[in-house]
């Protein structure tokens, strides 16, 4: 189920949910089961509502084989993910992503699960029903289908549908002109990618005080911003910060630092240090880091090491918006969930 979805993690192209956990001498990141595949249902999700867009007749159609005279359903790509549709589960979407809100697409589709999980059981095995039990049943998704595709595409939620797309859109394009306003700037820079989480889940503190421990991770961040700014020399030149939450791993961070350094050790060292600042002197012992700058297997992570040219960090840049377009995080109080530096001044 993952092997594609991996694939663009591993590209930097997927934002891949992991958990920070102690291990002997540290810690390590672990991936959240369950949360990357409600991920990947989401991407199955949208491409089924691309495939409504331009579909005519019915959406799960009956063919009959010529020879047996036998009615089935056949396999096409809207079937295979129709099953993702039947199977998504709108209680643990809550559970896993609380405090986001779907794209309207997303948010309609998961309306109509309760309507179509009574189809699960035969749709697996059709040959189980007769042929008019068999025809009766798929006509019956089909109106589900219909009556779907009638609130999806209306002008309102069509309307709902651009503005979150735009907005997404907005994040990953404000973030080029800034990294290619960077290079052009001051030349081939430093990238230093780190993920900074908590090893403890740190949650809303309770009901009555619902922004406690948001408000904790606002102030673990300024102060982790105020050393790397002020603190380090030398400072970065650029930074992009983006907030995401998940009910396992709580919040977490992705940061990108920029600087004007030769040394192609000097980020792997650099995000160390700042990892262990985030870790010890912040978190107070209840931080955990991943540094992209390691090397894997000596092969080097997209978007680290030595940036020519701006096409260097799209992959980074689709990384760190990507989740944009399938949820929105909202906080409890007015935040900013993506963060970058200054534009430079012109030459």
């Amino acid at each position: 189920m993952f092997g594609k979805f991996q694939q663009e993690v591993d590209h930097g192209v997927r934002e891949r949910i992991h958990a920070f956990m102690h291990v002997p001498g540290g810690f390590r990141r672990a991936s959240v089961h369950e949360e990357n595949a409600q991920l990947e249902t989401f991407v199955r999700l949208i491409e089924l509502v691309e495939l409504l867009k331009k579909q005519t007749g019915d959406a799960v159609p009956l063919r009959q084989n010529p020879q047996s005279k036998r009615v089935f359903i056949p396999k096409t790509k809207f079937t295979n993910l129709l099953r993702y549709w039947i199977d998504s589960e709108p209680d643990n979407i809550q559970q896993h992503f609380p405090f986001h809100r779907l794209h309207p697409w997303l948010h309609i589709l998961t309306e109509f699960v309760p309507k179509l999980s009574r189809h699960r059981d035969w749709l697996e095995n059709p040959s189980l029903l007769s042929r008019a039990a068999l025809v009766e049943r798929v006509d019956a998704i089909n109106q589900v289908i219909t009556t779907t595709k009638a609130h999806l595409f209306n002008s309102e939620t069509l309307s709902a549908a651009s503005d979150f797309t735009r907005n997404a859109n907005k994040n990953r394009l404000s973030l080029k002109r800034y990294t290619e306003s960077l290079l052009d700037h001051y030349g081939p820079l430093q990238s230093l990618r780190l993920d900074l989480g908590y090893l403890d889940r740190v949650t809303y503190a309770a009901r009555h005080l619902p922004d406690i421990a948001f408000l904790d991770m606002e102030q673990h961040r300024k102060r982790l911003i105020e050393y790397v700014r002020r603190q380090l020399a030398p400072s970065p030149v650029g930074y992009i910060w983006k907030l995401q939450h998940s009910a396992t791993t709580s919040y977490r961070f992705h940061l990108i630092l920029l600087f004007r350094q030769d040394d192609l050790s000097f980020a792997q060292l650099r995000g160390d240090q700042i990892g262990r600042h985030w870790v010890q002197a912040i978190a107070q012992g209840r931080g955990g880091y991943f540094n992209w700058n390691v090397p894997d297997n000596e092969f080097e992570r997209n978007g680290t090491g030595y940036i020519r040219i701006p096409s260097e960090l799209k992959s980074t840049i689709e990384y760190v918006t990507r989740l944009d377009r399938y949820m929105r995080l909202t906080t409890p109080v007015k935040s900013h969930t993506l963060v970058k530096g200054t534009m430079p001044k012109s030459k």
